[in-house]
């Protein structure tokens, strides 16, 4: 049996996120763009598989508008596990792919501790997208969405 393409899993991947992703500027498709240009770079100097960190930052939001009486990381991570088997990766990539996702929230009541280099890197990627010009128009556009003042 021939070992899966990873760089061919990516590609299908990213697409995959482009489809699913709630169609929103704070936590659409280009967030997880941007998350997963900030991990790449978090990385560069790390010991950590890139490809996971990759394929995680592309999955970590796709379950947001699609939760049902669960948290959208619990969400994700589901339908990250379906999408990553019908792709044939490896059971433990999946599962550092599934660590990744269910350990990025800093929702307090949500908030698992990341245990490996890659949810950590995942973690801090996505926080990064919380500050500079673009975190502010997301933390408004996000309050507007939930109504906050």
């Amino acid at each position: 049996m021939q070992p899966p393409n990873i760089n061919k899993i990516i590609l299908e991947t990213k697409k995959y996120s482009k489809q699913i992703s709630i169609k929103d500027l704070h936590h659409g498709f280009e967030h997880s763009q941007r998350v997963r240009n900030y991990a790449l770079q978090l990385a560069k100097n790390q010991k950590a598989d890139k490809q996971i960190i990759e394929i995680a930052s592309y999955l970590h939001d796709i379950g947001r508008g699609q939760e049902e009486d669960e948290y959208h990381t619990q969400t994700s991570s589901k339908l990250a596990k379906t999408f990553l088997v019908n792709q044939k990766l490896p059971e433990d990539k999946i599962q550092k792919v599934i660590h990744c996702i269910e350990t990025h929230s800093r929702k307090k009541l949500h908030r698992k501790t990341p245990q490996t280099i890659e949810a950590k890197i995942l973690y801090d990627a996505d926080g990064l997208e919380m500050i500079g010009a673009v975190g502010l128009l997301r933390t408004a556009l996000s309050a507007q969405v939930q109504n906050k003042d």
